[in-house]
């Protein structure tokens, strides 16, 4: 009910700026409706880097593609879609099936925070400089964690670094590199059970 905090798209608006030049809010609600597909393009975001913005896609979706423009130093996104991938038989073509509900990931700059998508299949594709000789070192350029039901990743030069994010309302829903102990006792969106600090390459 806070409209300086929580944006509500209408239901039928199909692309999504989040950038401080388009001003940031710390939820975004899209509702759900007979827009099959939803674009989010992600730009510069300042802000402190603890403090999450939460987006919230409601009912069932064909595609959602997320494009990162910027790198993320600021704040880091929690993108929550409870929709499902579904295979259906192409009408157009017997025997062939097509799939809805995928969820993509576009990104030649860092990402930081959480792609929480349980019942969908999810394509990350993450492009990045990595430790070429060249240019330098290269720093993660996925931080967080991804729930999915089949994921796919593709990168080139691409570095993975798990992170723990709370739900919101928990005090302090970050912590920084992947140290559980910080988190221990809040409601965490995506946990890692198994090493402590998990890193892809």
């Amino acid at each position: 009910n806070d409209n300086k905090k929580c944006k509500s798209l209408d239901k039928n608006e199909q692309n999504i700026n989040i950038s401080d030049q388009d001003g940031i809010y710390d939820y975004y609600y899209i509702p759900a409706s007979n827009t099959p597909n939803l674009n989010i393009s992600i730009g510069k975001i300042s802000g402190a880097p603890d403090k999450p913005i939460y987006i919230f896609v409601d009912g069932q979706k064909e595609q959602i593609q997320i494009n990162v423009n910027e790198d993320m130093t600021g704040r880091p996104i929690v993108f929550m879609y409870l929709g499902e991938t579904k295979i259906y038989p192409n009408p157009w073509s017997p025997g062939q099936y097509y799939s809805s509900g995928i969820v993509k990931l576009l990104s030649n700059h860092k990402f930081r925070g959480v792609m929480y998508s349980p019942y969908s299949d999810v394509f990350a594709s993450i492009e990045g400089e990595g430790n070429d000789e060249r240019k330098g070192p290269g720093t993660p350029d996925f931080i967080g964690s991804m729930a999915a039901k089949n994921l796919v990743l593709q990168d080139n030069n691409g570095d993975f670094k798990f992170e723990q994010f709370a739900l919101p309302g928990s005090s302090g829903n970050t912590s920084q590199g992947g140290e559980s102990e910080s988190i221990s006792g809040k409601a965490e969106l995506v946990a890692n059970r198994v090493n402590p600090k998990p890193s892809w390459n």
